[in-house]
Formats: structure tokens, C-alpha cells, sequence
């Protein structure tokens, strides 16, 4: 009789402890994305001013790499830094990412 009461007791605590522990390991892969997303992100907008200071320089040498427009690289990877940063405002106002 004693351990039927003391099961009755200790499943409900147990269901509990296990309850909560799910949801506080949810609540933290959740913002582990969010922050793997954020820096993925700045990596890319890294990576592409990079990119543009080296090409930027390219147009101030005497002579570029054969075949290679620097002027053009520029403006496609501007294109493409502008496209990111109206990414990341756009998730910013809506409250995602």
C-alpha cells in the first residue's frame, strides 16, 4: 500500500521534471539556430566587403588580372551586399532571424 501512494506521488513529479526539461531544451536549440543564423549572416556581409575592398584596389592598379573587370566585380558584389543588408532589415522589422 505504502509504495502504490509512493509511485502515485512520484510518477507526477517525474512527468513534470520531465515536461519541463523538454521544453527548456526547445527553448534553447531554438536560440542556438537563431544565433548560428545571425552569424552565418554576418560571415556572408564579412566575406563580401572583403571581396569589394580587394576589387576596390584592383581599380586602382596600373594593370588588373587579364579578363577581369574589376568595375563590374564591384557592382555585382554591391548588388549583392545591398540584397543581404534588405535581407537582414527586413527579418529585423518583422521580428524574425
Amino acid at each position: 500500500m505504502f509504495l502504490s501512494i509512493l509511485n502515485l506521488l512520484a510518477t507526477p513529479i517525474l512527468v513534470g521534471i520531465t515536461a519541463w526539461y523538454a521544453y527548456s531544451t526547445a527553448k534553447m536549440l531554438r536560440e542556438m539556430k537563431r544565433q548560428r543564423d545571425v552569424v552565418h549572416k554576418q560571415s556572408l556581409f564579412v566575406s563580401k566587403s572583403a571581396q569589394i575592398a580587394a576589387w576596390a584596389a584592383l581599380t586602382n592598379a596600373e594593370t588588373h588580372p587579364v579578363g577581369q573587370n574589376p568595375f563590374q566585380q564591384l557592382r555585382k558584389l554591391v548588388e549583392q551586399l545591398g540584397k543581404l543588408d534588405g535581407e537582414s532589415e527586413a527579418n529585423q522589422s518583422t521580428g524574425s532571424g
